[in-house]
């Protein structure tokens, strides 16, 4: 089975010898995730870390920020800086270096660069990446299946790793979702002995009465555009200083949206600052990466992001619209 799971995957034999030496040959790890981290970061980044302490390794998840996703399994990580000096760097879910937490004392150390983003320029020492990958949760777990043994993973690593799987594939919902997907999957819940229903659970967004209300508000104050194939809302920084929530309280509703409209594009908008504002697009349709990647931003073909600098609410919104014209022809 380690064989089929990993068959698929676009990483070259002699990269994974080197990966399974540097771990079995050396002692202190550091486990690196983006800023922000979300389910597959930090569900990449734990599952590696109970891995490696299943071997009587050292491991430490150290992070940029406070993470996106909120997991009371993923509670002990720290943040831009490590508790020891480590022999080993290793990068999980990260598009580029400048996303991670990187001490300079590590320079020169062997660093290994694992993700699924396509725009990677393999920055690390050794680089396990492949663009092709539904999340990385799923790709590091195969890996580790093959070159250790799925009875090298125990309880904890598996419902990281499923975890990690089971919130970038939106429960197995995107395009990129593979039979290698629910194989792995399989494994990691029989291994683990796993209750799905609890971990799915766990993924969903919790919201009080009173924040959905204001959800529910805010999504009734968007619009349909193209014929309803693509949905837009928009939340302002006044709204945040008016009302003294933060960004994070709406953390989820892009995802949330895909889920629930019958559009081909979900346009979340939010300004963070005057001028500066985060675009959170998905779609089961079409490559979001090709418009992000135009203006700086990245992600994967479903579920993308970007930055926009624009003087008003409404020239982002006619970026927006007339990207969409141009690239996807709407």
């Amino acid at each position: 089975m380690p064989e089929s799971l990993i068959s698929h995957y676009l990483i070259d034999d002699s990269i994974l010898r080197a990966f399974t030496n540097l771990i079995q040959k050396n002692y202190r790890f550091v486990i690196l995730p983006h800023t922000k981290a979300d389910g597959d970061a930090l569900g990449s980044a734990f599952g590696l870390k109970h891995f490696l302490e299943g071997l009587g390794k050292v491991a430490e998840v150290v992070c940029v920020d406070e993470p996106f996703c909120v997991r009371k399994e993923f509670s002990g990580f720290r943040i831009r800086e490590a508790s020891f000096d480590p022999e080993v760097i290793i990068s999980v879910d990260t598009a580029s270096r400048d996303r991670l937490y990187f001490c300079p004392e590590w320079e020169g150390k062997p660093f290994v660069n694992i993700d699924h983003h396509r725009s990677n320029p393999l920055f690390g020492t050794i680089n396990i990446v492949d663009g092709s990958a539904p999340s990385n949760a799923e790709m590091l777990a195969a890996i580790l299946i093959k070159c250790f043994g799925l009875s090298k993973l125990g309880k904890e690593c598996c419902d990281a790793f499923l975890y990690g799987i089971i919130s970038d594939t939106i429960t197995f919902r995107t395009g990129a979702t593979s039979a290698a997907t629910l194989k792995v999957a399989a494994a990691l819940i029989e291994q683990g002995e796993l209750d799905f229903y609890d971990i799915k659970k766990s993924e969903k967004i919790k919201q009080s009465p009173e924040l959905f209300r204001i959800w529910n508000e805010r999504i009734g104050s968007g619009f349909f555009d193209f014929e309803d194939k693509v949905f837009f809302v928009l939340i302002t920084n006044e709204f945040f200083l008016k009302t003294g929530l933060s960004a994070k309280d709406f953390d989820g509703l892009s995802n949330f949206l895909s889920q629930n409209l019958d559009v081909e594009i979900v346009v979340y908008v939010r300004e963070d600052s005057p001028g500066e504002f985060k675009v959170s697009l998905r779609s089961e349709v079409y490559d979001l990466r090709i418009l992000t990647s135009k203006f700086g931003g990245g992600g994967h073909a479903a579920a993308a992001g970007v930055t926009l600098f624009c003087t008003t609410k409404d020239d982002v919104i006619s970026l927006l619209r007339a990207e969409f014209v141009n690239i996807y022809n709407l």
